[in-house]
């Protein structure tokens, strides 16, 4: 006959294991992994637990928890921007952190900061550009539903810059307006 001791400890057990459980469903499938990258559609990407839209020029490359890398689909209208990465913070001092980190000045390099809004989204910019013109690097440090994000895009000719700011303005729109 089993006792009641031996229910209690079995109930317990049973209680445990499922609230262990429960802990590992939602931590696995809250942060996207590589596993996941060949269940993106075009022109969406992921990063930690959020989603949004890219545009079509642009294909998920890569994941890493809570950054994920991404590069142009080279159009012939614009070759020269070359990657986007994405990074969602997981609190607010990482994000002002790297903020504080990236507007610093740094040798050969001329550093603008600024601030733009799209639809009610704060955005802080950080545009760096080589003295000698080669390269330009832009940051947008926003907040949205209450989860910090850095996309960075890295525009390596930047003869053609002017033309490609239409399209970097179109791609961080349509992320900024998607994400969540």
């Amino acid at each position: 006959m089993i006792s009641r001791e031996n229910i209690q400890i079995l109930g317990l057990i049973l209680i445990i294991s499922f609230i262990f459980g429960c802990i590992s469903s939602n931590s696995n499938s809250t942060v996207h992994s590589e596993n996941d990258l060949k269940n993106i559609k075009p022109g969406f990407g992921i990063v930690g637990d959020s989603e949004f839209e890219t545009g079509t020029e642009w294909y998920q490359k890569s994941i890493n928890g809570y950054s994920s890398e991404f590069n142009f689909n080279g159009s012939s209208s614009s070759k020269s921007l070359v990657l986007m990465k994405i990074t969602q913070y997981q609190n607010i001092s990482d994000y002002n952190g790297d903020y504080e980190t990236l507007s610093r000045g740094i040798p050969a390099w001329n550093i603008f900061a600024g601030v733009e809004n799209i639809g009610n989204v704060e955005i802080k910019t950080i545009k760096k550009s080589r003295l000698d013109g080669s390269e330009d690097t832009v940051y947008y440090f926003f907040e949205k539903n209450g989860k910090y994000y850095q996309v960075f895009i890295d525009i390596a000719n930047t003869k053609n810059f002017n033309d490609d700011k239409k399209l970097l303005d179109k791609t961080i729109n349509t992320i900024v307006s998607t994400i969540h």
